[in-house]
């Protein structure tokens, strides 16, 4: 994608158009089961319309898909857009700042279209991994846990709930900050068990934890910033088998501050299959 971007901010327009092409059929055959350039029918223009986007609003994408996937039967150098013409040589005038701007911005809006797909696909790989992981015991030689169900869910949860208390706290004017509601949203978006999900608050800050399927315990405490050196909220992390007893700005031992890099090893992002 930014090697496609970086040719269409040099004029390289006869590069830039199929790459972005190979990556928009690349992507949607994977995450929706069929290429956006496909002739539209009645049936499959349902894959590109739905209630919860701009792009996926009828007479969005599904008219692009016209647009883009008309064939092209001669060698012509009309200039289309067909993507029929283009990777199969049968247009010969594509390369134009036109086309390739019009295939940024197509890519633009499946990127707002495409991420509930995403996620289900992300869904269904966490299910195969977790079924292998669970009951596991152990760790791995990176001091991971073997047994990792729930792991990066959270760390996905704490990752936003950790956003959306530095927007609080930077721009309190356009942001509020309600943990309880955080709590219930994200855990939903995650598919948390919002049974294993503790917080507390005192006159400081807040900490919450979360109990894996495993009994490991992930904690996330912040508080708001007491530095000279950041804008950001002060931040811990906790990493054990036990649950902590105390927030950090009472006793600071077994928490880590985010200040320090590397992140304990289960609060470190691992993709699967690594």
């Amino acid at each position: 994608m930014e090697k496609a971007i970086e040719l269409h901010f040099a004029g390289e327009y006869a590069a830039s158009v199929p790459i972005l092409m190979s990556q928009i059929d690349g992507l949607t055959r994977d995450l929706v089961g069929q290429t956006f350039f496909q002739n539209v029918t009645a049936k499959n223009q349902e894959n590109f319309i739905d209630d919860e986007s701009l792009a996926g609003m009828p007479g969005n994408l599904v008219e692009v898909r016209r647009v883009f996937s008309t064939p092209s039967y001669e060698t012509t150098r009309s200039g289309s857009i067909s993507r029929h013409g283009v990777m199969h040589g049968r247009e010969l005038d594509y390369d134009t700042l036109e086309n390739s701007t019009k295939c940024i911005v197509l890519l633009a809006a499946l990127a707002e279209y495409l991420p509930p797909f995403a996620d289900t696909k992300g869904f269904e790989a966490l299910d195969v991994h977790s079924s292998t992981a669970a009951g596991l015991l152990g760790v791995d030689d990176e001091g991971r846990l073997l047994d990792d169900r729930d792991v990066r869910e959270f760390q996905g949860f704490a990752f936003y709930l950790d956003i959306a208390y530095m927007n609080a706290q930077l721009t309190p004017t356009l942001h509020t900050f309600d943990l309880d509601y955080q709590v219930r949203s994200l855990a939903a978006k995650h598919r948390l068990d919002r049974k294993q999900i503790f917080y507390f608050h005192d006159a400081a800050g807040w900490w919450l934890f979360y109990k894996l399927p495993s009994g490991h315990f992930l904690v996330l405490a912040e508080r708001p910033n007491t530095s000279t050196e950041s804008r950001n909220p002060d931040a811990w992390r906790w990493d054990a088998h036990e649950d902590p007893s105390v927030a950090p700005w009472h006793n600071a031992r077994g928490w880590q501050s985010d200040d320090v890099y590397p992140r304990t090893s289960n609060w470190e992002p691992l993709q699967i299959g690594t």
